[in-house]
């Protein structure tokens, strides 16, 4: 079973994020910051605070944390919602025909593969956020995964205007159940 872990967040954009993770078992603990908050313990800047699961950190523009123990939750076990105003997008691990990926909106997308199945496995990842770049998952520690870099690099510029205003860079309204859609149609596969 492979696992996704958030180790850092860094938000350079000027839109504020909320990140909402439920997992019964893992809970984030944020070892240092600047900008974030949690909100359901009003607390800002927290530092070694452990966030219970459903719990939600709001990362202002500017602002960054690692954490610890930021799971990415198995699907059917939990989820991770990222979310700015009314737009969110939920990601979570889960299994394919005998392996496993990274899902965005419970899409199975075989470019975004981060493990097998019956193997333990561990993928860390910075996330990035910037109005250019747009918000990039890194995974981090290992040259295996350059390919999905370079593939989440690709979805980034989307996920970012989706989150902000529902509409692809373009300006075009899109849903983005379809335009995730559109995308997986044709998969790189491995």
């Amino acid at each position: 079973m492979a696992s996704g872990w958030i180790t850092r967040i860094t938000n350079n954009s000027q839109y504020e994020f909320i990140f909402r993770q439920i997992d019964n078992n893992m809970h984030p603990v944020i070892t240092s910051n600047n900008g974030v908050d949690i909100l359901e313990q009003n607390i800002s800047n927290p530092q070694n605070v452990q966030v219970q699961s459903g719990q939600q950190i709001r990362v202002r523009p500017g602002g960054s944390l690692t954490a610890s123990w930021f799971a990415i939750p198995w699907n059917g076990w939990g989820s991770l919602t990222i979310r700015h105003n009314n737009n969110s997008v939920v990601v979570v691990t889960g299994p394919h025909e005998g392996k496993d990926y990274l899902l965005f909106d419970g899409v199975v997308d075989k470019a975004l593969f981060i493990g097998n199945q019956h193997a333990w496995q561990n993928v860390e990842f910075e996330i990035a956020i910037d109005q250019k770049g747009g918000m990039v998952f890194k995974p981090i520690g290992s040259n295996d995964f350059d390919w999905l870099r370079q593939k989440l690099a690709e979805l980034a510029v989307q996920l970012f205007w989706f989150l902000i205003n529902g509409n692809k860079p373009n300006g075009q309204p899109q849903a983005h159940a379809q335009s995730v859609q559109r995308q997986h149609e044709h998969p790189t596969g491995l």
